[in-house]
């Protein structure tokens, strides 16, 4: 690698040099790399924001935060907090897998903070062609006071910058270890009957919160492509379904991306980028797509009674959370396998037959 640093998790750094080695023949035509290898080079600007994502996760494995913060001021306006004038401590903490943010998180001491608000998490994310930031803001505009506390939580924001490109989120770091695996529904239902308790009526018809997100429309279209491939005689049958979820099911406000990796022993509940005002069973739907739930539709339907009902009728919940088991379990690609997705079709579309809104 051609960056010098400090060694640091192996792995992700033999990642980043492969990345690099692939990238390098583009990148030798342009100075981009420069000013990671001497003080004196030119500062360019990325060319794109592939090349931001990249080259921010090559830096961020190697603790290249100097790089990194020139990285992001010379793509845009933003600035972001300094790691060597106005921070004690920096490191990068992980990355992401999404298409709306850098996906290389740091953690900040922020000097002369208070201890309670001194550690931050910073994520970066892409304001052009991506409403994630957006249904962020208006989740903390509208339920931030009712977020920010009990056994369950969103970590507070403390700051946002925003320039035209990019917008960096400050918010409370919360440490903890993720729960396991065998915890994932019992957390999740917590979560999701925390989160059904929540009113949304003061959530404006024309609100971000208020439309589907970009990751149901996709899974949507990809499910609705495997149907006509494998069961074409019942894809009328699923565009009803599909249109009697949207039109006839309440709607509760949803954390949009529950899995065990965004929910913290300590309680911390991560990651809202894909929250949102959704119809009841689409976050238990999410986590037994993931592959948290039981392993027959059977056991899946179990799943959704014992841990997910709330203050609605569970007939209606479990209904609703088979269909976006379904259609997540088809359209992300989940770890559910094809005989169990065409069993869990039967059973949506004999579920739906007799379920009253």
């Amino acid at each position: 690698m051609i960056l010098a640093a400090k060694l640091r998790l192996p792995m992700r750094q033999r990642l980043a040099d492969r990345m690099w080695r692939a990238a390098k023949p583009h990148y030798l035509a342009s100075p981009l790399l420069s000013y990671g290898l001497s003080s004196d080079a030119e500062n360019p600007g990325a060319r794109s924001w592939q090349e931001l994502k990249l080259l921010g996760y090559v830096f961020s494995c190697y603790e290249q935060h100097e790089a990194y913060e020139h990285l992001l001021e010379a793509f845009d306006s933003v600035k972001p907090v300094s790691a060597e004038q106005e921070t004690e401590k920096a490191s990068f903490i992980g990355s992401g897998s999404g298409d709306s943010t850098l996906n290389c998180y740091r953690a900040l001491k922020v000097t002369g903070q208070a201890d309670v608000d001194a550690w931050q998490f910073e994520k970066v994310y892409r304001r052009r062609d991506n409403d994630d930031l957006e249904r962020v803001k208006a989740l903390n505009a509208f339920f931030g006071p009712s977020l920010s506390s009990g056994e369950l939580f969103m970590p507070r924001i403390m700051e946002i910058r925003e320039g035209s490109e990019l917008a960096i989120i400050y918010s409370r770091l919360t440490p903890g270890t993720r729960i396991s695996k065998s915890r994932a529904v019992v957390a999740g239902g917590a979560a999701v009957r925390m989160l059904m308790d929540l009113s949304v009526q003061t959530v404006p018809p024309d609100s971000v919160l208020r439309r589907p997100h970009p990751q149901f429309i996709n899974a949507h279209t990809i499910t609705r492509d495997w149907i006509a491939g494998t069961a074409p005689q019942h894809l009328s049958e699923f565009d009803a379904i599909t249109d009697w979820v949207e039109q006839n099911c309440p709607r509760f406000l949803a954390h949009g991306d529950l899995h065990r990796k965004n929910i913290l022993a300590s309680g911390a509940m991560l990651d809202w980028d894909s929250c949102g005002i959704y119809p009841i069973g689409y976050d238990p739907g999410l986590i037994l797509a993931r592959g948290f739930g039981g392993r027959t539709v059977d056991d899946l339907e179990s799943d959704l009674i014992s841990h997910f009902g709330g203050k609605e009728d569970n007939r209606i919940l479990v209904s609703a959370g088979l269909f976006y088991t379904l259609v997540f379990g088809v359209g992300k690609r989940s770890v559910l396998g094809d005989s169990l997705l065409s069993s869990l079709l039967t059973r949506v579309l004999d579920r739906m037959e007799i379920t009253e809104c």
